[in-house]
């Protein structure tokens, strides 16, 4: 079961490496991923001695996901009770991307790759002679076709 995804500079088991008890979920990478490995006594120190990591860790992952945790607690009727609830309440300007990236349609593909590569996305939309979306281009779609 998929419990939450990570993202670029997010961090994983900082609270069983700070506890005694070892990390309860298994981390996957899907796409290439570059992990740091801390052990224990590093992770102190760096926490002892440095003030803007001890600010980052406590504001990128403490805050991050006790309130998601804190959240999903406090809506957890929601998770058993209508699935759809959060489909049809949740706002697009919730999860959209603010800036959006396109392609005229006459650009080659590996210009479209490019672009998707410079911009770090999955997908790029496709812009037609009158600047209007014409489709989207994926990397999935990159991959198979």
């Amino acid at each position: 079961m998929v419990i939450d995804f990570r993202g670029e500079s997010d961090t994983f088991g900082i609270v069983s490496l700070m506890s005694k008890d070892r990390q309860k979920t298994t981390i996957v990478a899907i796409d290439d991923t570059i992990c740091y490995l801390l052990n224990k006594e590093d992770l102190y120190r760096l926490i002892e001695s440095n003030p803007a990591f001890t600010e980052y860790l406590l504001q990128s992952h403490f805050t991050k996901y006790i309130d998601k945790t804190y959240s999903e607690m406090h809506n957890k009727s929601l998770f058993y009770g209508s699935s759809d609830h959060l489909l049809f309440t949740t706002q697009i300007g919730d999860i959209a991307t603010k800036e959006v990236i396109s392609v005229d349609e006459n650009a080659t593909i590996h210009d479209a790759a490019q672009e998707m590569v410079r911009k770090r996305i999955s997908s790029i939309i496709v812009l037609d002679g009158n600047g209007q979306p014409a489709g989207i281009v994926t990397d999935r779609d990159m991959r198979k076709r």
